[in-house]
């Protein structure tokens, strides 16, 4: 299986040796990528609701108007007067959805103390809290 993030990064590499958050990570990455073409594709940008019915349109099946507002707001999309816009740098933006995303996995009491902390005890308490979701989510399989 092709990875769509760079190979060395420790974080990513624990989600795809899982198994189990990968299909998430790739569907999300497609969803922005199809954002980004839709935008690119689009020089007056589209307003929120133009951009949900035109990805659905796209996939050919509902996406959430969250999800696509999440992906907007932390996928280094740009918004100029209630519009979106394409991304300048894509690598750059797939980075920031990665963190974004990897964020969501420290518990909300600690995200903002752990923004302070030197970055090496970042990583191990980000890891850690990678590792916790997916002994979660390893239990879940194994008990059905």
């Amino acid at each position: 299986m092709s990875h769509w993030y760079p190979p060395g990064n420790l974080i990513c590499e624990l989600f795809a040796s899982s198994g189990y958050q990968t299909p998430f990570l790739h569907t999300t990455q497609y969803t922005s990528q199809s954002l980004q073409t839709l935008l690119a594709t689009t020089p007056d940008g589209m307003t929120l609701t133009e951009a949900v019915a035109a990805l659905r349109e796209r996939q050919g099946h509902d996406v959430h108007r969250g999800t696509i507002r999440a992906l907007l707001y932390n996928g280094g999309f740009v918004q100029r007067d209630n519009r979106w816009f394409a991304t300048a740098d894509p690598n750059a933006a797939a980075r920031q959805l990665r963190a974004a995303l990897l964020e969501t996995l420290v518990p909300d009491g600690q995200r903002e103390s752990v923004r302070s902390l030197p970055r090496g005890e970042y990583v191990r308490i980000r890891v850690q809290a990678i590792r916790g979701r997916l002994a979660e989510i390893i239990h879940m399989l194994r008990k059905t």
